[in-house]
């Protein structure tokens, strides 16, 4: 689950232009499944340990 300012950030990080919300609907979901299949992951359309990772590596 994403807490704090966690939504913001994965939203940041996806380049996400729309307004935010504060909910992790479809259009979300499907940014972070193409950033998956881009990164080559499996394409979960959540967050996981291995999206958390390669999203980090975007702010280094």
């Amino acid at each position: 689950m994403l807490r704090g300012n966690q939504p913001r950030r994965l939203l940041d990080a996806l380049h996400f232009s729309d307004a935010i919300d504060g909910q992790l609907g479809s259009g979300t979901r499907e940014m972070i499944a193409n950033f998956q299949a881009a990164k080559g992951l499996k394409k979960t359309r959540t967050i996981n340990p291995e999206t958390w990772t390669e999203l980090r590596k975007l702010s280094q």
